[in-house]
C-alpha cells in the first residue's frame, strides 16, 4: 500500500515539475498567420547571418510569440526547406535567402492568412503586403458559386 502511495506522490511531483516548466499561452489578440511567423523568424535568422552568427532558441523565443507546438512546426518547414540548420545549440541560415521566396513560404504554411489575421501584424509590412494581395486575389477569384462552376459539367 505505501509503495503505491509512494509511486502516486512521485508522479503527482514529476507532472507538478512539468507544468511549472511550460511556457504559459499567450492569448494575444489577434494570432498572427503562421507564415508571418516563419518569415520573422527568418527575419532574425538573416541579421544574424550579417553579423557572422548564429541565433539560440531562447532568442526566437524571445522576439516571436509562439504558441504550443508552432515552434517546431515551423522549423520543421525551414528545415525541410533547407533554408535552416542547426549547430553547436544555435540555428543559422542553411542557403541563400535569394533563392527562398514568400510563394515557397505560402506552400508550406498557408494556414491562417486572411485580410484580418494578416491587417492585424505590425512591423512587417514587406511581407504582409504581397501577402494581403494574394488574399484578394484568391477570394476575388473563388467567389464563384458551384453552382456556377459546375452548370456545365455533365
Amino acid at each position: 500500500v505505501y509503495k503505491r502511495q509512494v509511486w502516486v506522490l512521485i508522479l503527482a511531483g514529476a507532472i507538478v515539475v512539468r507544468t511549472l516548466g511550460l511556457k504559459p499561452e499567450l492569448d494575444l489578440e489577434p494570432e498572427e498567420p503562421v507564415l508571418v511567423k516563419g518569415a520573422r523568424i527568418l527575419q532574425i535568422l538573416y541579421a544574424a547571418h550579417l553579423e557572422g552568427r548564429g541565433v539560440t532558441d531562447a532568442e526566437i523565443e524571445d522576439e516571436v510569440s509562439l504558441g504550443s507546438g508552432e515552434k517546431e512546426h515551423l522549423m520543421r518547414v525551414l528545415l525541410d526547406l533547407r533554408v535552416l540548420r542547426h549547430a553547436d545549440e544555435s540555428w543559422f541560415l542553411g542557403r541563400s535567402l535569394k533563392s527562398l521566396t514568400l510563394w515557397d513560404l505560402y506552400q508550406k504554411m498557408p494556414e491562417g492568412l486572411d485580410l484580418q489575421s494578416l491587417g492585424q501584424v505590425q512591423e512587417m509590412d514587406h511581407v504582409v503586403e504581397p501577402l494581403k494581395s494574394l488574399v484578394q486575389f484568391g477570394s476575388n477569384q473563388m467567389a464563384i458559386s458551384l453552382d456556377t462552376v459546375f452548370a456545365g459539367v455533365e
